[in-house]
């Protein structure tokens, strides 16, 4: 499917999002999914509600109907590729910082009024990405390796934010062949519209990231996409390629401070990392829609993808091993391996922009401060809707819509869709303005992980926010940029912009390790106070 048929398809499921008529593709495609949904009445006050955990509220939305706003989707910039950039990443915030109406709350305005948990966006991005598959649809599962061992290790805070940096600017590598190959509506897991790589690749209209921004290592070594079948091993491989070429021209600006033979640095920059897919056909279980068969599709693509990160090549034996992560060294020089040199060296290397300015903003890293390390308790749980306190149906209905199915609500790619958006907006807009708060500076802010640096007095208060932020489930980020509570009662304005968190099903854990009068910190001692002590 090229661009332009994309984008006619995207424009066609907003518009029938809204009440609108829909191209006979997206109605096919809304039927073949089968969800429990509304029947297009509407239901007042308008209510948002949450995929995971049970919070809702009331938006008022200022005599703002639905007729008002189809409208304001209409306006459109060019044709082809950049009307569908424009659509999926440009359109959410430029409503939000425009539309006096509806205000901040566009980035959250519900699909069906009945069944409000879902997005206009995610609505159009879900059925954008399935006729695109062309009866054909497949989970992809995508896993870059060994992200511990390369991002985790080191003698410095320096060297821990350049392997976290680095991991997650290579996990991007592989999403942006996604992006270009297919579109970014295929991707499920992570939330790509809020990542700053993301933004300055579409450019346009997308506001453009900041240094800092950009500097915020926000992605996990897991991808997790909707493909069409025939596609989805060719596509991964080309993902893993894409990778191996911009390591290699990473490392190529180190080389000439590396000791000994450039062909052995060469290979062993080459063994650095390691794939892993898997493609599992997504197809409708008996005579209910693709919905109902979504959650065993993806538990099985994500055991099956698992197993084969298990299998991957064994660590070398060697005489020589790493100072720092225990693999097999250089026989030259410092004892590192040729990661960890990379990972020494390329902060302080002739980058050209926009990298050099992310490393050149984190050299001055100091030693003396306290590490906080955060993770969530039951991320299998959230993403397979067996946590505690996971929404049902009536928790995602409209309080006025009437009977609702009974039990869990299900887990389908929508209430992914939703989890991926709000660990981002947790990671990447709720955790920054925490630190910069309490002078904190991230190391790793992706998923439900929080990796950071803090003064010793301020560290605790510091974690119990973000603790407290994680569980809340919808806040307000401000046109200045503080972040609140949302009240169960939302009347949204221009600047603003609605968020989604979690929610109460979540829980983190936390350790802390403080390191008094400075010296290098190693995270595998956070990590082993959190997984032994505080889990």
């Amino acid at each position: 499917m090229n661009w332009e048929q994309k984008a006619r398809l995207f424009r066609s499921a907003l518009h029938g999002a809204l009440g609108g008529a829909v191209d006979p593709s997206v109605r096919a495609a809304l039927d073949r999914l089968a969800e429990p949904c509304g029947a297009g009445e509407r239901l007042e006050p308008l209510e948002i509600t949450h995929s995971i955990s049970p919070a809702r509220i009331a938006v008022d939305l200022r005599e703002a109907t639905r007729g008002d706003v189809l409208s304001r989707l209409i306006d459109d910039s060019g044709t082809g590729r950049d009307s569908f950039l424009h659509m999926f990443a440009a359109l959410p915030e430029l409503l939000a910082d425009g539309d006096e109406r509806v205000g901040g709350a566009w980035p959250r305005y519900p699909a069906d009024a009945r069944r409000p948990d879902e997005s206009v966006w995610h609505r159009a991005a879900l059925v954008s990405a399935l006729v695109a598959c062309d009866g054909e649809p497949c989970l992809l599962g995508f896993s870059l390796d060994p992200v511990r061992a390369f991002a985790w290790s080191g003698r410095s805070f320096l060297d821990l934010w350049t392997g976290t940096w680095l991991a997650s600017y290579l996990a991007w590598v592989g999403l942006r062949t996604v992006c270009e190959e297919l579109g970014p509506d295929h991707v499920i897991y992570p939330c790509v519209s809020r990542q700053p790589l993301f933004r300055q690749w579409v450019g346009g209209r997308v506001a453009a990231p900041t240094v800092d921004e950009l500097s915020l290592p926000g992605l996990s070594n897991r991808i997790v996409a909707l493909v069409p079948q025939p596609l989805a091993d060719s596509l991964a491989g080309r993902m893993a390629e894409a990778i191996r070429a911009e390591w290699r021209r990473l490392t190529s600006y180190v080389t000439d401070r590396v000791e000994g033979d450039r062909a052995h640095w060469e290979k062993e920059c080459d063994r650095t990392w390691e794939f892993a897919w898997e493609a599992t056909p997504w197809r409708a279980s008996g005579t209910q829609g693709l919905a109902a068969s979504y959650r065993e599709c993806f538990e099985r693509n994500q055991r099956q993808l698992s197993e084969a990160v298990r299998r991957l090549r064994a660590p070398r034996e060697t005489a020589r091993t790493c100072a720092a992560c225990g693999r097999a060294a250089l026989p030259h020089g410092e004892p590192l391996c040729a990661a960890c040199l990379t990972k020494r060296l390329l902060p302080r290397a002739d980058l050209p922009a926009p990298l050099g300015e992310v490393f050149r903003s984190r050299c001055a890293l100091a030693d003396d401060m306290a590490l906080l390390v955060m993770d969530g308790d039951r991320s299998s749980g959230l993403s397979g809707g067996t946590a505690p306190g996971f929404a049902t149906w009536r928790d995602v209905f409209h309080s006025q819509a009437g009977a609702s199915p009974e039990g869990k609500r299900w887990v389908t790619p929508g209430v992914h869709l939703f989890l991926s958006e709000a660990l981002a907006d947790f990671g990447l807009r709720s955790v920054p303005e925490v630190l910069r708060r309490y002078g904190g500076v991230s190391l790793y802010l992706g998923g439900d992980d929080v990796v950071a640096l803090l003064p010793a007095d301020r560290v605790l208060p510091a974690a119990q926010e973000i603790r407290d932020r994680f569980r809340m489930g919808f806040v307000v980020r401000g046109a200045d940029g503080r972040i609140e509570e949302c009240p169960s009662s939302y009347r949204p304005r221009t600047g603003e912009r609605l968020l989604a968190h979690p929610g109460k099903a979540g829980t983190t854990s936390a350790a802390v390790v403080f390191r008094p009068g400075g010296g290098p910190l190693l995270l595998g001692q956070a990590r082993a106070l959190l997984d032994d002590e505080a889990k």
